[in-house]
């Protein structure tokens, strides 16, 4: 049996769902080992909070996110409850060096989800970055702290974990394009991906928009989908979204925790850039040859997007590569991983992997 887990993670459409979901992969595996998991989190997303609930985690709903280290000392403390040592899990860039060290002054051991390496200091038991490049990142860290560096941790939901031994047959002519922008658009790219999309040269193009939990511009999409001379379909809040990505045949995402679950699923995918911390993601996975960046959203333009959707629909070769390159670069094993380290803390700090 592990120690009770505690997370802190917020949500909201301004900085996306990203943290939460990923923490939620912890959580209900945690919880499956037999003990109890907690959230303290700002979310006032209330599908994702119904999610939350859903996993069998508590939460403790807080009305504004915890950038302060004394709150967040406090309201960890509170959750905690007396238990002894229990882990704690902070995903949220505004989790800042003083936040950590407010954490670790507490009886518990303390796990950091990063992407950045921007913070001058990590203070934690572990510090894990699960992203492409990872490995050549420098983190200043305590003598004690493990890093834990690249896809061999990526996260994925449970709902992916059928898939493992699934493979994808790469069509001649790619016809199903899976949309999805995350959980939030604060920066309604949708409708440009979208308008490109529909000018793609390709006979019998089916559309697949996912919406997110998040997204403040839903109506508006639904609308503009209803008048269009293509074939689109709408889902929001969608439950089986492995299930999405095996229908379709390429994707067009955003380049930010989902890029990692199309890789996974072997689909072939355009990605674009939303915010700063996705860059890295964007330009690694088109340099691996496992997805192909179309730059900054800001700069999207409609015979753009047409134009790189048609070239990928059209290139069988180029999509059966870059299915075979996803799966050998995530294999869905990352939370395994990710548990099997945290166990090992009790035996005492070791090496950086």
């Amino acid at each position: 049996m592990l120690a009770p887990l505690i997370v802190c993670a917020d949500a909201h459409a301004a900085i996306g769902t990203g943290h939460v979901m990923r923490s939620l992969v912890l959580a209900a595996a945690w919880q499956l080992g037999g003990d109890r998991a907690t959230f303290v989190s700002h979310c006032p997303v209330m599908p994702l909070r119904q999610r939350i609930l859903a996993s069998g985690a508590a939460l403790r709903s807080l009305d504004a996110p915890l950038a302060d280290p004394q709150r967040l000392a406090a309201e960890v403390a509170e959750a905690v409850d007396g238990a002894s040592r229990p882990w704690v899990v902070l995903d949220g860039y505004h989790f800042d060096s003083a936040c950590q060290r407010a954490l670790r002054r507490l009886n518990v051991r303390l796990l950091v989800v990063d992407d950045l390496a921007h913070l001058p200091s990590y203070h934690a038991e572990l510090v894990v970055n699960q992203n492409l490049g990872a490995e050549e990142m420098g983190y200043a860290c305590d003598a004690d702290t493990r890093l834990l560096r690249g896809c061999r941790y990526v996260l994925l939901r449970d709902e992916f974990r059928p898939w493992r031994r699934w493979e994808r047959c790469t069509a001649p002519l790619a016809r199903k394009v899976l949309v999805t922008l995350g959980g939030s658009d604060p920066q309604n790219v949708m409708p440009r991906l979208l308008q490109g999309a529909v000018c793609a040269e390709i006979p019998e193009l089916e559309i697949r928009v996912v919406i997110g939990s998040a997204n403040r511009h839903a109506a508006e999409i639904r609308r503009w989908a209803g008048d269009c001379r293509v074939r689109i379909e709408i889902l929001s809040d969608v439950p089986d979204m492995a299930q999405q990505m095996a229908w379709a045949d390429v994707a067009l995402s955003a380049a930010g925790t989902t890029c990692w679950e199309l890789a996974f699923m072997q689909l072939p995918s355009l990605l674009t850039v939303l915010a700063d911390n996705q860059q890295n993601a964007a330009l690694r996975l088109d340099e691996a040859g496992v997805a192909t960046s179309l730059g900054l959203a800001t700069q999207l333009t409609t015979p753009s997007v047409a134009a790189a959707l048609t070239a990928l629909c059209r290139d069988a070769d180029c999509r059966r590569r870059q299915s075979r390159l996803g799966r050998q670069l995530v294999d869905g094993e990352g939370i395994e991983r990710l548990l099997e380290r945290m166990k090992d803390e009790d035996r005492g700090p070791s090496l950086a992997v």
